[in-house]
């Protein structure tokens, strides 16, 4: 939050590629550890990722792996390791997480087998444990048990699945 006005004005367009119609996690604003440079990720018109350096205004990398349209990218440091990684999921229900500090290497691709769009993913690195887990959600309905809703998959154990959680689970266990 700003404590003053931060008198924000339009300078100048990186990019005219991006696409045009999503939601909020299309695209992401980070500064990365390793260099302590500003960087936008968004995706672009033909399912990439586009990576700029935001102060010199340029594109370093766009990553071409995604096949359908992409709903969410997130950044996310292991505060463990201060490893960076990107996680990202699209409409054919595949997560692909990328190692930002290998050079943009895929570390894991997920097939979810979900039936509904993907709306967020997440990394949880917990302190305390050695295990590092990735967190998918989608709607859920009664039809769809298994497929919507919730997913937890182990990072550390090539993606390997550990447990569904129904939204209505999930809403029982925090209220």
């Amino acid at each position: 939050m700003f404590k003053k006005n931060p008198n924000l004005k339009y300078k100048l367009e990186i990019t005219n590629n991006i696409d045009p119609f999503g939601n909020n996690d299309i695209f992401e604003v980070f500064v990365s550890f390793k260099d302590k440079k500003g960087y936008l990720i968004s995706k672009n018109k033909k399912c990439n990722l586009d990576i700029f350096i935001l102060l010199e205004n340029k594109k370093i990398i766009s990553l071409q792996e995604h096949k359908n349209y992409i709903r969410t990218v997130r950044y996310f440091l292991n505060n463990k390791d201060y490893n960076e990684y990107l996680i990202s999921a699209n409409d054919d229900f595949i997560v692909i997480i990328w190692d930002i500090t290998k050079s943009y290497n895929i570390k894991l691709k997920i097939n979810t087998h979900y039936f509904e769009n993907i709306f967020s993913c997440l990394l949880i690195f917990p302190h305390n444990i050695n295990d590092n887990y990735i967190i998918t959600s989608t709607i859920t309905n009664n039809s769809t048990i298994g497929k919507c809703g919730s997913k937890i998959y182990l990072l550390n154990n090539k993606g390997k699945f550990i447990n569904y959680l129904k939204m209505e689970h999930l809403m029982k266990s925090i209220i």
